[in-house]
């Protein structure tokens, strides 16, 4: 699950159990140029709940929660470094664009650490606030669980001037938030919209501009089905297995 595009679009990393295994693991797929490869266990066997990888803006590396640590690996799962943000987990990391600060969750807060210096973007109403994706240098996404315990999905700033999207509701759950693009105009999410959904929970779209919706079933009868799509994610550069 949580899968992530490498820059170039050859890589994907994502979190799985191992067969046989209880603990998270984090692994990798390579596109080989005809099919992607049969993805590689980077942490291994180690005992800890390995979760939430991302790739850096170069590619270079991965950012990802070992044991509720932040944890940064090269492609190989040589461990690089990792980040001390005080009290509890630290969750969910993402890199900023600068490739050295890094928004996360702790505490039920979003939060950023840069420069060794943690400080809290985020802690506004609501029971819980995860998942931060940043789209710029100043912005970005995040989902808050609302005091109904539904999720909905917020845009903020760095000065924590966070704000709901439109489509937001009391009803159902927004989550999950991944841009296309640059996330202004377009943006993924996953949804519990009963009205047009079809699983649990579905990926769809939205156009921030137009304010419209759209389940990817709709686009892609493959893409949606019975089961829980969650987690998505979005590459212009990703390569596709050749027919035969």
């Amino acid at each position: 699950m949580n899968g992530h595009f490498s820059p170039d679009g050859r890589h994907i990393v994502f979190m799985g159990s191992q067969k046989g295994e209880k603990d998270w693991d984090i692994f990798i797929t390579t596109f080989d140029g005809i099919r992607w490869a049969d993805p590689v266990n980077l942490t291994g066997l180690n005992g800890k709940r390995d979760e939430d990888p991302k790739f850096s803006p170069d590619g270079a590396s991965i950012i990802y929660k070992s044991d509720g640590v932040l944890t940064q690996m090269d492609l190989n799962g040589k461990v690089i470094s990792t980040y001390s943000v005080g009290d509890g987990e630290a969750s969910m990391p993402y890199f900023m664009p600068n490739g050295t600060d890094i928004l996360f969750e702790n505490s039920k807060e979003i939060k950023m650490i840069s420069k060794g210096v943690v400080r809290t973007i985020w802690g506004g109403p609501g029971l819980s606030s995860y998942y931060p994706i940043a789209i710029s240098s100043n912005a970005f996404y995040f989902t808050q669980t609302q005091s109904n315990k539904t999720d909905r999905v917020m845009f903020s700033d760095l000065a924590g001037n966070a704000t709901p999207l439109f489509f937001d509701s009391t009803v159902w759950d927004s989550s999950d938030p991944f841009p296309f693009e640059n996330g202004m105009r377009y943006l993924f999410y996953v949804t519990t919209n009963r009205e047009t959904g079809f699983g649990g929970y579905d990926v769809a779209v939205a156009d921030l501009r137009l304010k419209k919706t759209w389940n990817l079933y709709t686009l892609n009868r493959k893409i949606n089905t019975s089961m829980e799509e969650l987690g998505p994610a979005w590459s212009s550069t990703a390569h596709y297995p050749k027919t035969v």
